[in-house]
């Protein structure tokens, strides 16, 4: 069938604790179509871990590569606002090595099985699993 499919774009959005003053290792994911939600789409949120196969320090090798070599993915599903939410496993919350991060990329309907919409891929995505907020500075008194 020949038909336009429509575009689709991913927000991905890290998740922030205020009362820690720490960012989470949870992200907030939006799927959108012209700016509208898209529900009930699942996602797939690949990571991997700096030291462990499937990391790219200087991405030498394709996405698709690396994604076979290790890693793992999630797949979370958007709700009604077009919303999903990860959260990487307990161990990146018990990291206190400030240098350990972790790749990531969000993807939707790489393998076309949604004919309606186009696939979208966000850029690799790197963050810091230990990544706290310098401590509030109170005025001179």
């Amino acid at each position: 069938m020949n038909r336009k499919t429509k575009d689709t774009r991913i927000w991905v959005e890290r998740d922030y604790d205020a009362s820690q003053r720490r960012w989470l290792n949870r992200f907030t994911i939006r799927l959108t179509h012209d700016g509208q939600p898209l529900p009930d789409k699942e996602l797939a949120f690949w990571y991997v871990d700096r030291h462990n196969p499937g990391y790219g320090s200087w991405n030498a090798l394709p996405l698709a590569e690396r994604m076979k070599a290790g890693g793992a993915t999630l797949r979370p599903k958007t709700d009604a606002t077009g919303r999903a939410h990860v959260t990487l496993p307990a161990r990146f919350d018990k990291i206190t090595n400030p240098h350990l991060s972790y790749q990531f990329v969000v993807r939707f309907n790489m393998d076309r099985s949604d004919p309606d919409y186009k696939p979208f891929q966000t850029p690799q995505l790197e963050f810091y699993a230990l990544a706290l907020m310098p401590p509030k500075l109170e005025p001179p008194q």
